[in-house]
């Protein structure tokens, strides 16, 4: 009953997969590490920093065949 599971990938590597699933935008997180260490080798900073920082890089949600959207007609009931 293949038909009947949805799947949907934690981490799609590639937007143009066919899965479901999130999309993590990799380019733009390995895009802002290499300006954060550019930033801390032109400040001379070394070594692990004295308070911790993070940077937020947004994820979406992309639709795919491995995880069809469901008709709103249909309760959820009928899929079992």
């Amino acid at each position: 009953m293949p038909e009947d599971v949805a799947c949907a990938s934690l981490s799609l590597l590639d937007e143009d997969d066919p899965l479901a699933g999130i999309f993590p935008n990799p380019r733009l997180v390995g895009a802002k590490a290499v300006s954060l260490l550019t930033t801390l080798l032109k400040s001379d900073q070394r070594g692990v920093p004295q308070y911790a920082s993070r940077t937020y890089v947004t994820s979406h949600w992309k639709d795919g065949a491995s995880a069809p959207a469901r008709s709103a007609a249909v309760p959820a009931a009928a899929h079992r």
